[in-house]
């Protein structure tokens, strides 16, 4: 057993690259990373969201960075239409307007993300299926906004 532990220390030193010290970029890319999954799963998707854009614009080229930004916009749109249909009941429809400009924005970030996803992964299931949940969530959501009874989804 304790030879072949050192048998794989062997190997793995010997590939290049593999003990290498991370950049500074690279640390704050995973801690970036990190940090959008902890905000997301305890719905602070304002902060994922600014967690996975600095996460992008550090490695443009990351899939994961993508995913990952795009599933929190998704769901900050969402609950920013909930927040903007309540705002507009109470009467404040300045607010209300903003906050549905807001989440529009999200929306489009979400779709650019995936779109970016897709063409790092082409045909891969996990952004396909995102894609869909969020055409799914928009369709089904209990707040009448983003498309207002009455109106026809662009």
């Amino acid at each position: 057993m304790r030879s072949s532990m050192l048998a794989i220390l062997l190997v793995v030193s010997a590939v290049p690259g593999c003990n290498r010290e991370l950049t500074d970029d690279e640390k704050e890319f995973n801690m970036q990373m990190y940090l959008g999954d902890i905000y997301f799963k305890g719905y602070k998707y304002e902060e994922a969201v600014s967690a996975y854009a600095r996460a992008y614009e550090l490695k443009k080229d990351s899939y994961h960075a993508n995913i990952g930004l795009g599933a929190t916009a998704r769901e900050y749109s969402l609950t920013l239409y909930v927040e903007a249909e309540r705002l507009y009941s109470i009467k404040k429809s300045d607010l209300g307007g903003r906050t549905v400009k807001k989440a529009d924005t999200m929306t489009e970030a979400a779709f650019q993300a995936f779109g970016r996803a897709e063409k790092l992964h082409p045909g891969d299931h996990v952004t396909t299926y995102n894609v869909a949940l969020m055409h799914y969530k928009r369709a089904t959501t209990p707040s009448q906004l983003p498309y207002p009874a009455g109106t026809t989804p662009p």
